[in-house]
């Protein structure tokens, strides 16, 4: 690569994020003398053509997905310009016509690429990415068959990319900048594969690649995160005299988070019962909620006051990650009275289904997550069960929707639970089934404890 060529490329990617960034008709007349500037330095419209696709190409690549169709629509004006006077100048003008041409389908090829790149990073499932990649691919360059192939170690690595008549393939490159596939095209519906289509090709390649790899990756840390929170989670419920519990959790799309819960028996005879969610998602959002479990059940079964717990809790927390919190809800039940009490750490509210029918939340006044301050306090709220009655706790999950009031949800869920059957299995069904869209932004966990003593309660 000559010192030409370097200099030439720095000033076509200067003028082209010039342009980006509201150069309008500047950005313009930078590319009409880019297109002198080539002929004068005798570049090949091949050249030019893959400096621009470079150009661009980093653009797309740092660009948000918003923004891929708006970068490649100023690519094609930009590039228009640049190779129109190029053009003209080069070949007169009777050529730069039938270049005009070719543009505006050189044009429709990058408008292509736009959409190929929102179409491919709108999943995270690799199987489905490759095949939208192979379905893009060929409609893009104008082929009959395409094949997607990645390779579960390092792939063959001939001289790429390969243009052969009726058969047209980019490699995909991990970031080490090894061959793990290849994309294949054959069977040209219109003559043969070109320059231009190996540079498009070539581009599509380089951003699939991005892509396969991060969604890999991405799927990666979704399986070891479900293993996690699989041996993490408990199984079953524990048998309790007095106290009926059952509990639901349902994965959020793609990667899980950190929600969690505990059923507690006590010494006393007392239950301890816990859910929390974990700010975040992936392998450590997994990791912190076994922790943190294992933290609070080993606090619970020495100290039965939440308030104590929930305070010792949250200093534990800060001895872990100063990066990551979780809420909680904390409550101990003893099935001898059906008195209630509970610590709140920054988690939504707890509802209780009356006997007959009606569901309110528990007052109480929320402290601090837990990993949010070196010292938190936490206060104590108390209420009395009636035999028959449903304590149900909850993770942000069932009730946040982006955009809406968190009260528009915690009245979504209340209206819900009214009138429900006092069946903690039916219970946690009910609401996810009314509340839970598939598949959910978010993981969703529930807790549903029935108060169902043996004897009759004395008053």
């Amino acid at each position: 690569m000559s010192p030409d060529l370097d200099a030439f490329r720095t000033g076509y990617r200067e003028a082209f994020r010039s342009y980006l960034g509201g150069g309008g008709e500047t950005g313009l007349e930078s590319a009409y003398e880019l297109g002198r500037e080539a002929v004068t330095g005798e570049l090949s419209l091949l050249e030019l053509a893959r400096i621009h696709h470079e150009v661009v190409g980093e653009s797309l690549a740092g660009a948000r997905p918003g923004e891929l169709a708006t970068v490649a629509r100023a690519g094609t004006d930009f590039f228009l310009e640049s190779l129109s006077s190029f053009e003209m100048i080069r070949r007169g003008f009777g050529e730069a016509q039938e270049t005009v041409r070719l543009q505006q389908h050189h044009a429709e090829q990058l408008r292509g690429l736009a959409d190929a790149a929102l179409a491919v990073n709108s999943t995270l499932k690799v199987d489905e990415m490759l095949e939208r990649i192979g379905e893009r691919a060929s409609a893009i360059i104008g082929a009959e068959r395409s094949t997607v192939h990645v390779a579960e170690g390092d792939a063959d690595a001939p001289e790429w990319p390969l243009r052969d008549g009726d058969r047209l393939a980019a490699p995909l490159i991990d970031r080490g900048g090894r061959p793990r596939g290849l994309i294949a095209l054959s069977g040209k519906r219109d003559g043969e594969f070109t320059e231009d289509d190996e540079s498009i090709l070539m581009q599509l390649a380089h951003m699939a690649s991005v892509a396969i790899e991060n969604a890999s990756l991405y799927e990666r840390e979704a399986g070891i995160a479900r293993t996690l929170q699989d041996n993490l989670l408990p199984d079953e419920p524990p048998k309790i005299p007095g106290v009926t519990a059952r509990w639901r959790y349902l994965a959020g799309d793609g990667v899980v988070g950190g929600d969690w819960y505990e059923v507690i028996p006590l010494s006393s005879g007392r239950v301890g019962v816990a859910i929390g969610d974990v700010v975040g998602r992936g392998v450590g959002a997994a990791a912190m909620m076994g922790h943190l479990r294992i933290a609070l059940r080993a606090y619970a079964l020495e100290d039965e006051s939440p308030a104590h717990v929930a305070r010792r809790t949250a200093r534990f927390v800060r001895t872990l990650d100063r990066e990551q919190m979780s809420t909680c809800v904390y409550a101990v039940l003893d099935p001898a009275s059906g008195e209630l009490w509970w610590a709140n750490a920054g988690h939504p509210p707890p509802l209780v289904l009356s006997t007959d029918g009606r569901a309110s939340f528990l007052a109480g006044k929320p402290g601090l997550p837990f990993g949010v301050a070196e010292q938190s306090a936490y206060t104590e709220a108390r209420e009395r069960l009636e035999p028959g009655e449903m304590l149900l706790l909850y993770t942000d999950g069932l009730v946040e929707k982006r955009g809406e009031s968190i009260d528009a949800g915690l009245e979504r869920l209340r209206a819900t639970v009214e009138g429900s059957p006092a069946e903690p299995a039916t219970l946690c069904d009910r609401v996810l089934e009314a509340l839970v869209a598939e598949p959910s932004e978010d993981d969703v966990a529930v807790l549903a404890v029935l108060y169902a003593p043996q004897e009759p309660v004395g008053r």
